[in-house]
């Protein structure tokens, strides 16, 4: 009798506070107070390698391409064309052949997802280790070939392989306990956190440009040199691994009352930017507050739009459109006629 699999409540609760950080670095993306910005640096400093990480963690080989196109690649393109049909109807501008080679603002996650699992089938869990640092070199390297970008997720995809691959490695070696489960190194990487959240928050603006921590981007898009572009490439993805590191000792290991929601993610990550888009409409971000008042306004309204898109008929239509999916690709047998 195969044995059931049990899920770890820690990743649950990494995946609901992740999706939370997610929703709130989309929603203060478009403001401009430095309060605002550096939150948002932050934030994206960890939120989406942590994110990937976890990705690799629950990721299993032996996905076949009908599999991945079923559970990811359907959802990208229902989405794709809801989140374009929105845009037109809002007014704002889109392309039409972007449409059919970039995938929209928060899409690529699905895409490279399934990159990332289809490529798991063709690795050597022996060599996984050498594997790992040669994902981080190309990861570094890719960024100075000027047709590796947006296009297909391709930036992206090579950009956070690597944490993809450490989260499976994790997986397969039992690491959870041994790098995530010591209470004093919880007290001290949440301290530690807080503290640089602190700073961070309170200080002038960060150095670059929003442009250089979303991992997509080429030197020429950058706007900088081939080795300023490698310079602050690699220190990126030092500082991502640092930080999403301190980030995961912080999580708590047992079942908490935001353990259930880690379920949820998918919903909450798919539906959360229709609200960007409409606080983008009324004005929101027009607004002209107290930086500390905005920051506090936009957790509320955070909260508010993480709660509703977790609910239960979100998830229920979304994985309908995953099943309607699987049972039009589905061989069918030949019917057997009547003598």
């Amino acid at each position: 009798m195969k044995k059931k699999e049990i899920r770890l409540p820690f990743y649950d609760n990494v995946k609901s506070v992740l999706i939370f950080l997610v929703v709130i670095g989309h929603i203060i993306e478009f403001q401009t107070d430095v309060r605002s910005s550096n939150l948002w640096k932050f934030i994206y400093l960890f939120h989406m390698p942590c994110f990937v990480f976890i990705s690799g963690f629950f990721a299993k080989k032996g996905s076949t391409l009908k599999q991945v196109a079923c559970k990811y690649l359907v959802l990208a393109l229902v989405f794709q064309i809801i989140y374009y049909t929105l845009n037109l109807l809002l007014g704002y501008p889109v392309s039409v052949s972007a449409f059919f080679h970039t995938p929209y603002i928060i899409l690529w996650y699905l895409v490279s997802l399934s990159f990332w699992t289809l490529l798991l089938n063709y690795i050597d869990d022996k060599y996984l280790p050498w594997i790992i640092i040669l994902s981080f070199v190309a990861a570094v390297v890719c960024v100075i070939v000027p047709y590796i970008s947006i296009h297909f997720s391709a930036g992206r995809t090579i950009y956070f392989f690597p944490f993809f691959l450490l989260g499976f490695m994790v997986k397969q070696k039992n690491l959870t306990e041994r790098w995530f489960g010591a209470s004093l190194i919880k007290w001290f990487s949440l301290i530690l956190l807080a503290g640089i959240l602190l700073a961070v928050v309170s200080a002038n603006e960060l150095p670059l440009e929003k442009a250089a921590y979303y991992g997509r981007l080429n030197f020429i898009e950058l706007g900088v040199t081939r080795y300023e572009a490698l310079l602050i490439r690699a220190g990126m993805l030092s500082i991502s691994c640092v930080a999403g590191f301190l980030f995961l000792c912080t999580v708590p290991n047992k079942a908490t009352f935001y353990t259930k929601l880690g379920n949820r993610t998918l919903s909450i990550y798919l539906l959360h930017y229709i609200f960007v888009l409409l606080l983008r409409y009324v004005g929101f971000y027009t607004l002209v507050l107290n930086p500390w008042l905005n920051l506090a306004l936009v957790a509320l309204i955070a909260a508010g739009v993480y709660l509703f898109t977790s609910l239960n008929i979100f998830n229920k239509y979304i994985n309908q459109i995953t099943l309607k999916a699987q049972g039009l690709l589905e061989t069918r047998k030949p019917a057997v006629s009547l003598p």
